[in-house]
């Protein structure tokens, strides 16, 4: 479907943004971002219906989101302006469970289960960590800079992968 079937969902309009978005394997989840507000929307992959939508305000600017599969729950890497914290989501109902304040500023974050671990783009920078389960720093990295706009990052068992715009495609 367009992103214009997801916004009109979201009941934004084309003034929004899509930020975040992951799966479940079952449910794809977008974070929608419109004057200062979340709107998060859950669809079902297989047919891609609308399921349920939730607003949800102070979640920053939502520029990244994980499904973490061991605890169940959505994260929410909220961004400007409050770079440090992520927000753990209900899926079912999309409600905020709680927000966690992290040591570091984060722009992006994907979550691996394998290993049980979270991959985090830090904010500013072309650099990035590897968090532990419970969200605390196990080791950083530097990355390359390659001087396009840092979006997300996603993982999986043998690589991470950091999405970049700009520039001539």
């Amino acid at each position: 479907r367009s992103e214009s079937h997801m916004e009109d969902y979201a009941g934004l309009g084309s003034g929004s943004a899509v930020q975040g978005a992951c799966t479940d394997g079952k449910y794809a989840y977008f974070g929608f971002v419109s004057g200062g507000v979340c709107t998060l929307t859950k669809f079902d992959v297989g047919t891609w219906e609308y399921v349920k939508k939730e607003k949800i305000i102070n979640m920053g600017h939502s520029n990244d989101m994980t499904y973490n599969s061991d605890k169940g729950y959505l994260v929410v890497a909220n961004n400007a302006p409050y770079y440090d914290v992520v927000t753990l989501i209900d899926p079912d109902t999309l409600a905020p469970i709680k927000d966690v304040q992290i040591k570091e500023d984060i722009y992006s974050i994907a979550y691996n289960a394998k290993r049980k671990c979270y991959v985090v783009g830090l904010s500013g920078t072309y650099d990035f960590a590897i968090l532990d389960s419970d969200f605390k720093v196990k080791e950083k990295f530097e990355g390359v800079k390659t001087g396009y706009t840092r979006q997300g990052c996603d993982c999986d068992d043998d690589y991470i992968y950091f999405v970049q715009s700009g520039g001539k495609i």
